[in-house]
C-alpha cells in the first residue's frame, strides 16, 4: 500500500498513521527544519510529541547539525528519543520516518508530498541504512 497526503492536514495524517497504537519505536533521519512549513511547533509538542510519550513509542533520530537540531537534541530525555547529529555539510530536504512496517517520507512544503509505504521489506532494508550511519556517527 502506498498513501499519499497533501499539506498541513495530510502532515497531521501521516503522523497520526505512523504513531499508531502498533508502533513500538521508530527511526528518523531529518533536518525538521520544514515541519514548521506544514505546522506550528505547537502542534509538534502537544500533538505529535503527546501522542509518543502517551503510547510509550521510542524513537532513535540522525538530525542535521544546526541550532535547531541541538535544541530537539537537547529534549531527548523527556520525550522519549536518543539522537545523534549528522554533520550541517550533508543535508537533508527530505525526512523519513522508518517502523516495523512502513517508510514515511515528509518533503519540504513547496514540493508538497508526503506518503508512507507499507513493506516490511521496504522498512527492513531503509533499517539497516539507518542502523550503518548510525553507527557511523
Amino acid at each position: 500500500q502506498i498513501y499519499y497526503f497533501y499539506g498541513p492536514i495530510g502532515f497531521k495524517q501521516l503522523w497520526e498513521k505512523v504513531l499508531n497504537p502498533e508502533t513500538k519505536e521508530y527511526r528518523i533521519i531529518t533536518a525538521a527544519e520544514h515541519f514548521d512549513e506544514y505546522v506550528r511547533e505547537k502542534y509538534i509538542l502537544r500533538h505529535i510529541i503527546s501522542l509518543k510519550k502517551k503510547r510509550g513509542i521510542f524513537s532513535y533520530q540522525i538530525i542535521s547539525d544546526s541550532p535547531l537540531g541541538r535544541s530537539i537534541v537537547a529534549k531527548d530525555p523527556n520525550e522519549n528519543r536518543q539522537s545523534k547529529i549528522l554533520s550541517s555539510r550533508y543535508k537533508l530536504p527530505y525526512s523519513e520516518i522508518i517502523t516495523e512496517n512502513m517508510v514515511a517520507l515528509i518533503s519540504p512544503r513547496r514540493e508538497n508530498i508526503l506518503m508512507i509505504i507499507e513493506s516490511p521489506s521496504l522498512a527492513k532494508t531503509r533499517r539497516a541504512v539507518f542502523e550503518a550511519l548510525w553507527s557511523s556517527l
